[in-house]
C-alpha cells in the first residue's frame, strides 16, 4: 500500500503526464471497497480517504487541493480505477448465506385462492418479509447450515359467498397478521439440500393462514435460489 506522500506524488505525475503504468498499479493496490463505499488506504491502515472527497467538486487529498482541469483529470483516472474494482467485484460469487438475505429481504407474495361468487369461501392475501439476518452460519468440510429470522406481515381476507352473494366477512376488513420466522437451510457444496421454515402462529384461523402462506413465499424464493445455481 502506498502512503499519503507517494499517492500524492503519483497524482502530480497524472497531472503532468508521466505517470507510469506501475503507479496506476499502486493506486489500484490503494484503494478497497468498504461496505460499498470505496477508500484510498494508507499503508499502515491508519489513513482511509473516501473517494467521494476525491470524486466530486474539488478534490482534498491530505492537505492539499486539486481544483478545476486538474481535479478533472484525476477524478477520470480514479473513475477507470473504479470502475475496474466494480467490475472485478460483480463477478464475485456471492456466499449462499449472501444471496438468502438478498432474496428473502423485502420478498413479497399476493394472490387470491377459491372462486369469487358462487357458494364457498374467497380469499385474498399479502404477505411481506424484512428485517432479514443471518443469525448462524456454520460451513464444514462441504457441509453448510444457515440459520436466517425476520420478520413477517400481511392482510388477509376471507369471503364467505352463497349464490354469488357475500354472506359474512369472519376475518373482517382490517385483518393484519404479522410475526416472527426462522428458516434453516443446509446445503452440501453450495447446493440446498433441507430447508426448514417456522413462521409465528396463534390461536387464530387468519394468522395460521397467513403464516402458511409466509413458510410457503419462503421456501418458494429458496427453491428459485436452488433452479438458478
Amino acid at each position: 500500500m502506498a502512503n499519503r506522500e507517494h499517492l500524492s506524488n503519483i497524482l502530480d505525475r497524472i497531472l503532468n503526464e508521466s505517470q507510469t503504468e506501475e503507479d496506476i498499479a499502486q493506486l489500484r493496490r490503494s484503494l478497497k471497497i468498504v461496505d460499498g463505499v470505496i477508500q484510498s488506504v494508507s499503508q499502515n491502515g491508519k489513513f482511509n480517504t473516501n473517494i467521494g472527497q476525491i470524486t466530486g467538486g474539488d478534490i482534498h487529498f491530505g492537505d492539499r487541493i486539486y481544483q478545476g482541469a486538474d481535479a478533472e483529470t484525476i477524478r477520470q483516472i480514479v473513475r477507470n480505477i473504479v470502475q475496474e474494482l466494480q467490475q472485478s467485484t460483480s463477478t464475485e460469487p456471492k456466499s449462499l448465506g449472501a444471496e438468502l438475505i438478498t432474496t428473502l429481504n423485502n420478498a413479497k407474495f399476493q394472490g387470491k385462492e377459491g372462486e369469487q361468487g358462487g357458494t364457498g369461501s374467497f380469499y385474498q392475501y399479502e404477505i411481506y418479509l424484512d428485517a432479514l439476518i443471518l443469525e448462524n452460519e456454520q460451513n464444514k468440510d462441504n457441509y453448510q447450515e444457515y440459520t436466517l429470522s425476520g420478520n413477517w406481515s400481511s392482510f388477509v381476507y376471507k369471503y364467505v359467498y352463497v349464490f354469488d352473494k357475500v354472506v359474512d366477512t369472519p376475518w373482517g376488513h382490517h385483518k393484519k397478521p404479522y410475526g416472527r420466522f426462522q428458516v434453516v437451510v443446509k446445503s452440501i457444496n453450495g447446493v440446498v439440500e433441507g430447508i426448514r421454515v417456522k413462521a409465528d402462529r396463534y390461536n387464530d384461523n387468519a394468522n395460521n393462514y397467513a403464516a402458511n402462506k409466509v413458510e410457503q413465499l419462503i421456501e418458494s424464493k429458496i427453491k428459485e435460489i436452488t433452479r438458478k445455481n
